[in-house]
């Protein structure tokens, strides 16, 4: 039905310039400009290399298999893969990755790649696994999760990657997805997409619960990635410490009647931009409205005035504060 427009739910503004008066330790400035000059290079490269393959192939060359979806990177950060020149130091936080646990028949069908992982610096008591939105990665979010890291050092950040599926409101193009997507709005949703993804954020949970407690694991995400948080949530048997739910909305919120019991009173802290053309603020507030509805009256909603589907920085330091909170309360 919207083959003709691609939804992808980057988050376009995620790190704004911190305000000095609140910043603490972070006092960071990105400059996302300075991020063209190593793209322009990376483009360059790949045209070079596909270049000497065409020259250097035999004359009997297969046709080429079709182009791989584009997957634009979030235009406010840069991945920690090709920093730029000029860009600021991030927080030396240790950044490795790390396999998950075996997987189900099912998810591994969906070839999960390793997720990225920052350590904790001293004893681990938290693990927050942060999940993105419909055609990013993990990546996406590393430099938040960083700056994050920098004021919460005895937690474990998990940033995972979800599988290349078709997605439905793209005309069926593969690309980065939890679940499939029909339509914007609500409609018919996939559940079973749904199930295949939280199996695999709970085997995650379970391998990197800080000593095996998974009352200390955060979930959290941004657009699909909260959506699928806040699924998790309702639905497991595990207790989770707390819930951050970035630019979202509840799934399934005419079938779920109920949220799980072990998550019936889990701390909520969702937030929602009033200017979202993806998600619109009144599904969002819809979204609150109905989780509270169900039972989950430890809840908070966080507005922001003007902000559309990405991440303002007052939205970035309340979220900074909840986990700070919800943490060190354990």
């Amino acid at each position: 039905m919207h083959s003709s427009m691609l939804v992808f739910e980057h988050d376009q503004c995620r790190l704004p310039a911190l305000d000095p008066d609140r910043t603490l330790r972070i006092g960071l400035k990105f400059l996302p400009g300075s991020w063209l000059l190593p793209l322009a290079v990376a483009a360059a490269v790949a045209v070079l290399a596909i270049a000497s393959q065409l020259f250097t192939a035999a004359p009997s060359l297969p046709p080429a298999p079709p182009p791989s979806p584009p997957h634009t990177p979030s235009q406010s950060m840069p991945t920690p893969h090709r920093p730029s020149s000029g860009s600021p130091v991030l927080p030396s936080a240790p950044l490795t990755s790390t396999a998950p646990p075996t997987a189900s028949a099912a998810a591994a069908a969906m070839k999960y790649s390793t997720p990225l992982v920052i350590e904790p610096r001293g004893d681990h008591k938290a693990t927050i696994i942060l999940s993105h939105g419909l055609g990013d990665s993990g990546h996406g979010w590393i430099d938040f999760a960083r700056i994050i890291s920098n004021e919460i050092p005895e937690a474990k950040w998990i940033l995972p990657h979800a599988p290349d599926r078709p997605v439905s409101i793209n005309g069926g193009m593969s690309m980065p997805a939890w679940y499939d997507i029909t339509q914007l709005g609500p409609g018919p949703e996939d559940e079973a997409g749904y199930i295949e993804s939280k199996r695999y954020i709970e085997q995650l949970a379970r391998a990197h619960a800080p000593n095996g407690d998974l009352k200390r694991t955060v979930l959290a995400g941004f657009s699909q990635g909260g959506a699928l948080s806040t699924y998790i949530a309702l639905t497991s048997e595990i207790e989770y410490g707390a819930l951050v739910v970035l630019s979202a909305y509840m799934p399934l919120s005419s079938r779920i009647t109920e949220p799980s019991p072990a998550n019936k009173n889990i701390p909520l802290l969702m937030g929602h931009g009033t200017s979202d053309n993806v998600i619109p603020f009144s599904r969002a507030k819809q979204s609150f409205d109905r989780l509270q509805e169900i039972g989950m009256k430890n809840s908070t909603f966080k507005v922001y005035p003007g902000m559309g589907h990405s991440m303002c920085n007052t939205e970035m330091l309340d979220v900074r504060d909840f986990l700070l909170e919800h943490i060190r309360s354990k």
